[in-house]
């Protein structure tokens, strides 16, 4: 990530964080893997290798389909939280390398499939599409996920969400500046053009799941900036969470519901040679 030296780099926003991602974040579904694995033509692959990993959830998901796992993580806490549920969850075949996804220092053309999943828009993508190429097999998958929230729900609990993120973008202070993000609705367009694949697509697949309100706030708690401004000293209150939990209880009531998620998924295929021009839908 490209990054101002004088200020911490964008995955310190996430320190403190890993147990509330494991409890509240979504969990990808079976679908949008066999999905992947069916671009690879791999039902089974040798290797999977997860960047920007966070606390384990998008790793693990793999585990029962791949021979071996690796997260790739530069958060220290994160990296932390993965390892010690790997031992815990007994996931022998996941491991975490605490490195940049751009540096991954793994050995060139040995993954089967590279995934990214809701946090490739804090990768610098030169760099990052570049080193994913290099590790890739010929024939291997680059897939990026992004889910979209909030999840359906209510259009009460959901305004009440959107409400609630709208305030803290305007909480910005020079603390939180310099730490680039690359917009997701780019991430095709970059993949396309970068010259590593022989062919790009996007699409959508929709999940049905459960929530509550409890699990509503719990999704905004673990927003990058809201974890930094509570680590910053402003309470729950001045943030707004009160209000949603409030507003998520009042439309949501005590038990869980259906939530419907829907997930974007972009992959590219890494063509014969580097210099192969990209084609996609």
């Amino acid at each position: 990530m490209s990054q101002p030296t004088d200020q911490p780099p964008a995955y310190d926003r996430f320190t403190g964080l890993s147990d509330a991602y494991r409890k509240y974040r979504p969990q990808l579904p079976a679908g949008v893997l066999e999905a992947v694995m069916q671009f690879a033509q791999c039902k089974n692959p040798e290797l999977v290798v997860d960047l920007g990993s966070g606390s384990g959830l998008s790793s693990f998901v793999w585990a029962p389909y791949a021979k071996k796992v690796i997260g790739v993580e530069p958060n220290e806490d994160f990296i932390a939280a993965a390892r010690k549920a790997a031992v815990e969850e007994g996931h022998a075949n996941v491991s975490f390398c605490q490195a940049m996804a751009n540096q991954t220092t793994l050995p060139a053309e040995s993954v089967d499939i590279v995934s990214s999943s809701s946090s490739f828009h804090w990768m610098e993508p030169e760099t990052t599409l570049k080193e994913v190429a290099r590790i890739l097999k010929p024939g291997g998958v680059f897939a990026v996920f992004d889910y979209l929230l909030p999840p359906t729900i209510g259009w009460q609990a959901e305004a009440a969400f959107m409400a609630y993120e709208e305030n803290i973008r305007k909480r910005k202070t020079g603390r939180l500046h310099g730490n680039n993000k690359w917009p997701r609705h780019e991430h095709l367009e970059r993949m396309r053009y970068s010259g590593h694949f022989s062919f790009t697509k996007e699409f959508s697949l929709h999940h049905q799941t459960v929530g509550s309100a409890d699990r509503l706030v719990g999704l905004a708690m673990t927003s990058a900036r809201t974890g930094k401004l509570l680590r910053e000293g402003l309470t729950e209150e001045e943030l707004g969470l009160d209000v949603l939990r409030k507003e998520a209880c009042r439309h949501l009531g005590d038990g869980e519901q259906p939530w419907f998620l829907s997930y974007d998924i972009r992959v590219g295929i890494k063509g014969p040679s580097p210099k192969t021009h990209a084609a996609g839908l």
